[in-house]
């Protein structure tokens, strides 16, 4: 894996990272131990390269079975929804090979952010409306959005300074000593 790859990977693990925990303080919802270990893996593709590609195709099948429909699915459940196609773009980038697929788990993160945002905004409002310009505003200015951007931008700056992908340096970039 090259440098720019490792940056790019880096910056989306740590999004889904929160996005997992953003999750986690809406349900109840345990992350099955096919993600879990999938992630732990592609933490260590940092360190050393990793034959992910059968476990990403196998992960991306049992996602597609996790996801509910958006129509149906409440507050909890679209959070979690942010969370696995964050992590099925992950699982894609490995089984194609393709990097583009890393930049998704970011946006899936902000559109968490502004999900849950949203849902603040509008409160209890029965059934579909729109948005006035003064609710956009007040979402994207929200303290859940500007800090989903104030800590991508800090995976940016951290990923730039990265020179060590050992595995205690990975380890300690994990856990964000």
């Amino acid at each position: 894996m090259n440098a720019d790859d490792k940056r790019a990977l880096f910056k989306a693990l740590r999004s889904i990272d929160r996005l997992d925990e953003q999750k986690k303080s809406g349900t109840k919802e345990p992350q099955s131990s096919e993600m879990r270990e999938f992630i732990d893996r592609a933490w260590q593709a940092l360190i050393h390269p990793q034959k992910l590609k059968t476990a990403a195709t196998k992960l991306h099948r049992h996602i597609a079975s996790s996801v509910i429909d958006e129509g149906e699915a409440d507050e909890a459940q679209m959070m979690s929804n942010y969370y696995f196609y964050a992590v099925s773009d992950l699982a894609k980038y490995f089984a194609e090979e393709d990097a583009s697929y890393l930049e998704s788990p970011k946006e899936w993160e902000i559109e968490q952010a502004r999900f849950a945002a949203t849902q603040k905004v509008l409160g209890n409002m029965e059934g579909a409306g729109i948005l006035t310009p003064e609710q956009i505003q007040q979402i994207e200015s929200s303290d859940l959005v500007i800090g989903v951007f104030q800590a991508q931008q800090k995976d940016e700056k951290l990923a730039d300074e990265i020179a060590d992908w050992s595995r205690q340096s990975v380890d300690e970039l994990r856990r964000g000593t």
